[in-house]
């Protein structure tokens, strides 16, 4: 394998960990103009700031230099299996940030072959920087992968849907295509993440739309997706658990097109 450069391991290890530059020379003590010239190989860290540098990301001092990997992709991905197998939360989080690492590790390959294209810089800027590497999609012929936000969409472009999916997937869009009813959709995603549900006036006033028609979509068109509640306050309304991966998947299918890597 080949040794990756330090100033790349440290840009990627810091872009994973949310951190922008400036939070990073704080956290060691450094200024913003050392961390920069570290990453863009004018110039490596003193010696003894490895270690520190190495804690702060939870790596050794090895790995940060690029000599040696964790374990292999096979033992990540059976560690991950037996933490969701143990019933463990953290084994989910885990799949995630897999899935976040993998992204990024292509999307930080590419820039490399790139040579700094615009629309690749503008892809993962340093603004976008606590978002993880911003909002990015890798095309080619055989392999996709988006990322927006808290969102991974990785496809096989191999692989053939049934002929049925289409029929399946023309009739979701048709009924959440409507401006107000997608608003709608997102504002009940994101109550239903957050406090598992909420109200039409709830729902009314983070869109600004008024209850009544709130009321009526959540019944009428999103009927299928939703989930009524009666309780002592009133009627509530939720995501059916199934449908919770909608919002996401929708707004990944915002960045197909805008933003390609290469």
């Amino acid at each position: 394998m080949a040794v990756i450069k330090l100033g790349e391991q440290i840009a990627f290890l810091r872009k994973q960990n949310k951190m922008t530059q400036e939070a990073l020379a704080e956290a060691l003590g450094v200024t913003n103009q050392a961390v920069s010239k570290w990453e863009s190989a004018q110039c490596c860290p003193d010696i003894s700031i490895l270690p520190d540098i190495a804690e702060l990301f939870g790596v050794s001092v090895d790995e940060l230099m690029g000599h040696r990997r964790t374990c292999s992709v096979s033992d990540l991905l059976l560690r991950i299996r037996r933490e969701i197998g143990a019933g463990r939360e953290e084994g989910f989080f885990a799949a995630l940030q897999f899935a976040y690492a993998s992204h990024a590790a292509v999307v930080a390959e590419l820039l490399r072959e790139s040579e700094g294209e615009t629309k690749v810089e503008t892809a993962l800027s340093e603004e976008a920087a606590p978002r993880a590497w911003g909002n990015s999609c890798i095309a080619d012929r055989k392999f996709s992968s988006v990322r927006r936000g808290g969102s991974v969409f990785f496809s096989d472009n191999a692989l053939c849907t049934d002929k049925g999916a289409s029929d399946e997937v023309l009739l979701t869009l048709q009924t959440v295509s409507e401006p107000t009813c997608l608003k709608i959709l997102f504002a009940l995603h994101k109550l239903t993440v957050e406090t598992d549900g909420g109200s039409a006036e709830a729902i009314s006033s983070e869109i600004g739309i008024g209850e009544t028609i709130v009321k009526n979509c959540l019944r009428d068109r999103l009927g299928g997706f939703v989930r009524e509640m009666s309780c002592a306050e009133g009627e509530t309304y939720r995501l059916e658990e199934r449908y919770l991966p909608l919002a996401p998947l929708l707004s990944l299918l915002g960045e197909f097109g805008e933003r390609t890597a290469r």
